[in-house]
């Protein structure tokens, strides 16, 4: 069994580690909060079933025996119109022009 203090750790390596890589995981966190926000789905009965639509994201509908059921497949639909926008605008970067409203 090794004595204590026999193991030595090099603390000014693990911190020179912890500062070097602390910009990269809070850039990479704020990425991830930043793309988190708040859809309106708006549910209506629809003969035996309930659809749901994407105020902000039209493209994005979903349905269900339930508005449970509805909310979660619009809430789908809302991921998948994200993943393909943001696809579309990376493979489109160049030919972008962003614009304020």
């Amino acid at each position: 069994m090794k004595n204590s203090s026999s193991v030595k750790l090099n603390f000014k390596s693990l911190s020179e580690y912890l500062i070097k890589y602390q910009f990269y995981i809070i850039t990479h966190l704020t990425v991830l909060v930043a793309q988190r926000r708040d859809y309106n789905i708006m549910v209506k009965k629809d003969g035996k079933f309930y659809v749901g639509y994407c105020i902000e994201i039209p493209q994005a509908r979903g349905q269900g025996n339930t508005k449970s059921d509805a909310i979660s497949d619009t809430k789908q639909a809302i991921k998948l119109c994200l993943s393909y926008l943001a696809d579309k605008k990376r493979k489109s970067s160049s030919k972008l022009v962003t614009v304020s409203v």
